[in-house]
């Protein structure tokens, strides 16, 4: 935990200088020893010699995904957003704590990626700049990756990070003065130790992931900490933690009631394309600062946001390679950030125990929901194990379920690990089918005022095709009310008018499009009073006529487990639909459906 760095003379921590890209031989030392350091790269162009075999070139920031404490400072200021109202509470409580006695306790809640490492830096980063916290403050940051065993290790942790820091205040050999005693009696000496060496100034502790650190602590250990900071107020917490715990959500817990807890918000559409926004000026891409000002560009990030959620990292991930080019292709991000984000899904499969692991698989398997029965079966675990695996899963963020009636239906939380996953065994076929369908659930043509001009199937519609009139472009885009002109014919004439319609936008390139508009006449046929009979004609039609389209395959599934909820007048048919397309499905049937 300990590092061989201090402060660099001019007051500033290792954690406050900004980092470099290395360009030549030799490395850079992580002053926390806990992940491999990824630089953040200054403005300026000049080369600096740092001494032999180590030279340092100054070149356009880049924001660290993984690691945000090894970004310069001042840019994750200029990127921050959305919780900034957070961030000024968080250092005023913290600020009041390190001058008085009136210790505060934060923990910040949120899943992996969701931005609490990025808030946690700038919170130390602005304590660190305010000049009447400069005596009275003292920063320990222990290492998110660390074993903690017991008391001692944070004894330790604490103990070393300030000797590292404040080397004439605690330059001290903790370890050979607790020689010999018991692990929680030399854990309470070190302890002891610091807090007279702090004199009148107070520890701001910083603590990763300390779900973790509670588990190692044990009953015991937890205990006898909560014990040492009441006798001894001269610690704050600022820990973070991807979920609530037994250690501080449950009553006969020592820590119950003592941290003031913050749920981080996911991000919302506009707060995502604000951060890409902020990193591509920050990279001088102004091309694609351009386009996000766009209305066309707002409308590919509310695709990008569909399948990607609120993940702060996915926009730091997705930024580092976007260009207007590969936002308005659409299929072109996803495959940049699968890329990207695949060997971190990964690592996060084989970091679970084999039969936690194995469901995963199960579920990034299949792109439905899926029942406990079916996934027991599949996994050859048994049902009541599988049963007990799936709600430690759900626990740690990794599955979701929805009850229907006595039966709970299972998948992946989040569509886009599901989809990397995929990406191997599948040569990226599921991730490509998917962004298309977005690309054209979200189109820019939605933005034009005025109706739509009146061309009739499907003889007009080649005409202008072939002459590029301005209703080829507005048909693609809202291929509804196409289809709707259609449905309004006899029932008789659906398979003619389906066969020519879909031939036509394959032949045009424009599939993709017409796959929108089937998917929106669910909600037609969901409210207008069609037989089951004529239900089923309209499916069969377009099942016929493409099943030989990719372009059409999510679109002709959507449209085949809807007339099946319809008819059945419950909505379980939907599970068989990825998540991220049953969620824009489902609200087309909200009116005919129950759960």
């Amino acid at each position: 935990m300990g590092s061989d760095e201090g402060t660099d003379g001019v007051g500033r921590s290792p954690r406050d200088r900004p980092a470099a890209h290395v360009v030549g031989t030799g490395s850079l030392p992580d002053c926390r020893h806990r992940k491999t350091l990824r630089v953040s790269l200054s403005l300026d162009p000049s080369v600096v010699d740092l001494g032999p075999g180590v030279v340092v070139m100054n070149r356009r920031p880049v924001i660290s995904a993984y690691t945000p404490s090894n970004t310069d400072r001042e840019v994750l200021k200029r990127i921050f957003v959305q919780r900034e109202r957070l961030l000024e509470k968080i250092v005023e409580r913290l600020a009041r704590s390190m001058s008085t006695d009136d210790k505060h306790h934060i923990l910040l809640v949120g899943p992996r990626g969701s931005g609490k490492t990025h808030l946690v830096t700038l919170v130390e980063y602005e304590l660190r700049h305010r000049s009447e916290l400069s005596d009275a403050m003292r920063v320990a940051w222990l290492g998110e990756d660390d074993t903690v065993t017991g008391l001692i290790d944070i004894a330790l942790g604490i103990a070393d990070q300030l000797a590292v820091e404040y080397t004439a205040e605690f330059d001290t050999d903790y370890r050979e003065s607790v020689r010999g005693l018991d692990a929680d009696d030399a854990a309470e000496s070190i302890l002891k130790s610091v807090i007279e060496r702090l004199g009148q100034r107070s520890i701001l502790l910083i603590m990763e992931n300390l779900d973790g650190v509670f588990d190692g602590l044990g009953d015991m250990g937890q205990k006898k900490w909560r014990a040492f900071l009441q006798e001894h107020p001269r610690i704050a917490t600022l820990a973070t933690s991807q979920q609530l715990f037994a250690g501080i959500a449950r009553r006969d817990e020592a820590f119950f009631g003592f941290f003031d807890i913050k749920h981080l918000r996911a991000l919302a559409v506009d707060d995502a394309r604000e951060l890409i926004r902020k990193i591509s000026l920050e990279q001088g891409n102004r091309d694609l600062v351009a386009y996000l000002d766009s209305a066309e560009g707002r409308y590919r990030i509310r695709a990008l946001h569909h399948l990607a959620g609120g993940n702060h990292r996915m926009y730091v991930l997705l930024a580092e390679f976007l260009t207007k080019e590969s936002l308005d292709d659409l299929v072109t991000a996803f495959e940049g950030l699968a890329e990207d984000l695949t060997p971190y899904f990964q690592e996060r499969v084989r970091s679970l125990p084999p039969q936690q692991a194995r469901i995963v698989q199960c579920l990034c398997s299949d792109d439905g929901a899926k029942t406990v029965k079916q996934i027991a079966e599949q996994t050859f675990i048994a049902q009541g194990t599988c049963s007990k695996q799936l709600g430690t899963l759900k626990q740690k963020g990794y599955v979701q379920s929805q009850k229907r009636g006595k039966e709970s239906f299972y998948e992946m939380a989040e569509p886009l690990m599901r989809l990397c996953l995929e990406v191997k065994n599948q040569r990226g076929r599921p991730l490509r089918l998917v962004a298309k369908f977005l690309k054209a659930w979200f189109p820019e043509s939605y933005l034009r005022e005025g109706p739509l001009p009146a061309v009739g199937p499907p003889t007009a519609l080649e005409t202008a095709f072939c002459t590029g009139d301005r209703a080829v472009d507005a048909y693609g885009g809202n291929a509804r009310d196409l289809l709707a002109m259609v449905l309004r014919r006899g029932h008789q004439e659906w398979e003619d008018y389906v066969a020519a319609i879909a031939a036509l936008y394959e032949r045009h390139r424009a599939a993709d499009k017409l796959g929108q508009g089937v998917t929106l006449t669910i909600e037609l046929l969901a409210t207008e009073g069609y037989s089951p009979t004529q239900l089923d004609i309209w499916n069969r039609a377009w099942q016929r006529a493409g099943k030989d389209c990719e372009e059409l395959e999510l679109a002709l599934r959507s449209l085949d487990a809807a007339v099946e909820a319809i008819k059945t007048g419950n909505d379980r048919p939907l599970f068989r639909l990825p998540l991220e397309i049953r969620e824009l499905v489902r609200p087309l049937l909200d009116r005919s459906l129950s759960e």
